[in-house]
């Protein structure tokens, strides 16, 4: 099974989550890069006022193809209650070469269920049925996350052994 990890991180949470997932997967992995995004106040104030105002993010060209790979995980933090735009606009231009799709968000909030309800609006919004999802608040990103990650990439191979049996019988 080939997996691409796909992310975007302004803080770190998130790039350093996507890493040890990567990581767990054997993944390769691609950061998406809006080049009008820095870190610090002024980024965070470009940040909220894109996600309200439904603004594209500007994405630098990417490296790798995700129709080459069985499984593609999107993994950003939440801005304003909605995915980041730059994977919002990553899943919008590549969703139709998604073979299988997984969801991965980060949240300042650690409210229970909020990061889960905005992947879950945001895969509707996007015409996409993910094979996982795993959200993270900022309380988990501050202590030992790695059992959600082991549990996540579990729930992900159990569908990809799945999904390769399909193939196999076609």
């Amino acid at each position: 099974m080939k997996s691409l990890v796909v992310y975007h991180s302004v803080t770190g949470n998130t790039r350093r989550l996507a890493g040890d997932i990567a990581a767990a997967m054997e993944a390769d992995i691609e950061t998406l890069h809006d080049p009008r995004i820095k870190p610090g106040l002024r980024g965070y104030l470009r940040l909220a006022q894109d996600a309200i105002g439904h603004k594209e993010a500007t994405l630098a060209p990417i490296t790798r193809d995700p129709a080459v790979y069985d499984l593609v995980v999107l993994a950003g933090p939440i801005w304003s209650s909605k995915m980041c735009s730059p994977v919002a606009v990553y899943a919008c231009r590549h969703k139709h070469a998604f073979k299988n799709v997984a969801l991965v968000c980060t949240s300042r909030s650690s409210k229970e269920g909020y990061a889960g309800q905005c992947m879950a609006r945001f895969a509707e919004a996007e015409g996409m049925s993910p094979i996982g999802m795993l959200g993270l608040g900022h309380r988990d990103l501050k202590s030992d996350y790695s059992g959600h990650i082991s549990e996540f990439v579990r729930l992900l191979n159990t569908h990809m052994k799945d999904f390769e049996k399909k193939g196999d019988s076609l």
